[in-house]
């Protein structure tokens, strides 16, 4: 869903002449590899906290999960190499390889009784590595799988799709029950098998071997020496080592990942894909600068000529401001979704079905993102030879419906039918009321939305874990995801549609780095608040509450910052989606 074509302003016009028409065998063998990756994906995200919690502790594991981001966020803009250096089926099939491989380390480590937090943390930083490499991959070739008129439509199907199978997985089926049966590690064997014999092949046999995107990537010069090129690299990059080398030192001494953090941030911070995107010479340029140039140059008035010129400073920073309100937005789910959710369903189960209760507590937060996701998705209709002309929105709606209706009968209310109809009903509520919102009203209304996580934090402070947060804590995640998805989607999309098209990999290599820096700084914040406190929960949700609140005031401002976004919060009725 394109983030500039609001309905108080005109979307601008695309700034890269790309092909319109959609690699449909392409698309189709991306999203059938992604349904069984994201299923594993699923399956060892629930797993993991409780193979890592007993051996390390939950400060251990939040300074696990902090690690993870970090070889994401310094490898971030050589991933944004990579992918634009090999080709789309070469590039995401060697993902896919690795993926298999890393998958392994665990179960193996756990098998030959050396699962301690150095194993741990080695599986996690190749893991995080190996995830945005994934991403970046993605998102360096999506444009030209989907064509630059089928971007955001692209965008959102991949995150439903996403989001359909946590919803279906968790909050129905109920796979974090397996987690509770096997031995954890058991779930990494999976995933290694499913991304080795499933995901490899479709990725293989149906990605083209698209030449790169254009990019200026090319060997050293012949005549410099690897000595002469390891002197340079060091002399260029002393600073930031010697800042590195002190934050490691800092962790040995004060177990905090915030200074390593900080000093990676700082290194990437310095390189040239970095600098590009945030002078904005990564962007593309728009027709609208041009006439504002143009405007600004014909212009006599030194008042009017300065507010010119401050709008064309606006847009030019209009990757930066993308690229931060991303990471502020993964500063506000990942943490919560990761960390305090794990800890919060050992504490309202028990050891005995906290797989299941994790499981569900994450369906609730997707199904929150599906619903207004699938509200605002424009999609065209289609014709079935014999039977007609599909209504391919309402039957994206009726999906959800349906799976919020299999989750009331499955695990809210098991054979209700009554609680069922009410089920039906709101979530039919939900998709008219998602549908009359803005781009700019999701991205305004985040923090709004992610505070609603303060009625169990309430209910677990003054009633304890019982009934009242069984079913207040589902609801406020399902509330928080229903701002999350679709103001990522939207963010995401606004990014993808400005990087001009030579750019497209280090430019989102770059962005990359710094969402996943924003996760690790979120899980050493969370984790440094767990030492703080007795227990995890209900602590950990007061803590969450008051970023919620500033952060939210942040994206309340968003449209004076990323240009194209309306202020409206909602959409006219007859408006068509974005």
């Amino acid at each position: 869903p394109a983030v500039v074509g609001g309905v108080a302003a005109p979307a601008p016009a695309a700034p890269v002449a790309a092909a319109d028409k959609p690699d449909v065998k392409a698309l189709a063998g991306l999203f059938t590899a992604r349904t069984v990756s994201i299923a594993s994906f699923i399956l060892t995200s629930i797993a993991y906290p409780f193979l890592a919690v007993p051996v390390v502790g939950w400060d251990g594991f939040g300074a696990l999960m902090a690690f993870g981001p970090l070889a994401a966020l310094a490898t971030g803009p050589l991933n944004g190499l990579i992918a634009q250096k090999l080709s789309a089926r070469k590039a995401m099939a060697l993902n896919a390889a690795v993926r298999a491989g890393l998958s392994l380390i665990l179960p193996v480590a756990a098998a030959f009784g050396v699962l301690n937090f150095w194993t741990l943390l080695g599986a996690s930083v190749a893991n995080g590595w190996v995830m945005n490499s994934v991403m970046t991959t993605e998102g360096t070739y999506l444009k030209k799988l989907a064509g630059e008129k089928h971007l955001g439509t692209v965008n959102g199907l991949a995150w439903m799709n996403y989001l359909a199978i946590q919803v279906l997985l968790g909050l129905i089926l109920g796979v974090g029950s397996l987690v509770d049966q096997w031995q954890p590690a058991a779930a990494f064997y999976v995933s290694a098998a499913a991304h080795a014999l499933v995901v490899l092949p479709i990725l293989w046999f149906t990605m083209p071997d698209l030449a790169p995107p254009p990019g200026k990537i090319g060997p050293a010069p012949a005549h410099v020496g690897r000595a002469a090129r390891a002197l340079a690299f060091f002399l260029r990059h002393r600073l930031p080592m010697a800042l590195t080398a002190a934050a490691v030192g800092a962790y040995m001494a004060f177990a905090t990942t915030l200074p390593l953090v900080g000093a990676i941030l700082f290194w990437v911070a310095r390189t040239d894909a970095f600098r590009d995107l945030w002078s904005g010479r990564s962007r593309a340029d728009s027709p609208e600068e041009t006439l504002l140039r143009a405007e600004r140059d014909a212009e006599a008035d030194p008042a009017r000529r300065a507010k010119l010129d401050a709008e064309l400073a606006l847009r030019e920073k209009r990757l930066r401001h993308a690229m931060l309100y991303l990471a502020l937005a993964a500063l506000f789910l990942f943490p919560l979704q990761y960390f305090v959710l794990p800890a919060a369903a050992l504490a309202i189960a028990g050891a005995a079905g906290k797989g299941l209760v994790l499981g569900q507590l994450l369906g609730a937060l997707f199904l929150g993102n599906l619903i207004s996701v699938a509200a605002r998705s424009h999609l065209p209709n289609f014709k079935i030879p014999g039977v007609g002309t599909v209504n391919t929105p309402g039957l994206l709606e009726g999906l959800v419906v349906a799976l919020a209706v299999g989750w009331s009968l499955a695990m809210l209310a098991p054979g209700s039918l009554p609680v069922a109809l009410a089920v039906s009903i709101a979530t039919l509520g939900l998709l008219k009321l998602a549908g009359r919102i803005s781009d700019s009203g999701w991205i305004r209304l985040m923090g709004l939305g992610f505070l609603a996580t303060a009625l169990p934090f309430l209910a677990w402070t003054f009633l304890g874990a019982g009934t009242a947060v069984s079913v207040l804590l589902p609801a406020s995640l399902l509330v928080a995801g229903m701002f999350y998805g679709p103001a990522f989607v939207a963010l995401n999309t606004y990014f993808q549609r400005w990087v001009h098209k030579d750019k497209m990999g280090p430019a989102i290599g770059a962005q990359g780095s710094f969402f996943n820096g924003a996760i690790s700084m979120g899980y050493g914040l969370v984790a440094t608040a767990a030492t703080l406190l007795a227990q995890p929960l209900p602590g950990l949700l007061g803590v969450l509450l008051p970023f919620f609140a500033l952060g939210g005031l942040v994206f309340w401002l968003a449209p004076r910052w990323l240009p194209g976004l309306p202020r409206e919060l909602l959409r006219s009725p007859d408006a068509p989606k974005p």
